[in-house]
């Protein structure tokens, strides 16, 4: 995220799981628009916390900060849509919420694991209990994936 704020015109996309931004102080780009940008949060993550912290930003305004730097259009905000629950015993569904620009181009995806920890979301992967739940309805990384596909 702090490549893609302080050097935009050498990134052409970015795509962090699990993190905030740093809130003291909040990052100013030095220019805009910011290049666009796929996140991923748990709202139930024990090391990245959801509601962000003293010195880290909530996942939401984590999102807001990109939406507004990318030059999506925030109003009225994108509706969130659930992804297919293809795990009902894993305590997680994942919520996507895409955002464009004013000519309909993709700037900003946020993927919400609603009961989700400090995972990557993987059908495959392993749970560790210090992480959290692990969301096994999509491959983040395949969602990551086809993000990027979905640029110009």
């Amino acid at each position: 995220m702090r490549m893609a704020i302080d050097a935009p015109h050498h990134v052409r996309a970015i795509a962090p799981f699990i993190i905030n931004l740093f809130s003291d102080p909040v990052p100013v780009p030095n220019s805009l628009p910011l290049p666009p940008a796929f996140l991923y949060m748990g709202t139930n993550d024990p090391i990245s916390t959801f509601a962000g912290t003293s010195v880290r930003l909530s996942a939401r305004d984590t999102v807001e900060y990109f939406a507004d730097n990318t030059f999506s259009v925030t109003s009225p905000p994108p509706a969130f849509t659930m992804l297919t629950d293809t795990d009902p015993t894993d305590g997680c569904q994942i919520f996507e919420q895409p955002y464009e620009d004013a000519a309909g181009n993709p700037t900003v995806i946020y993927y919400e694991g609603d009961g989700g920890g400090h995972t990557v979301p993987d059908p495959n992967g392993t749970t560790n209990p210090v992480r959290g739940t692990l969301c096994r309805d999509a491959n983040g990384i395949d969602l990551a994936f086809g993000f990027f596909q979905s640029l110009n």
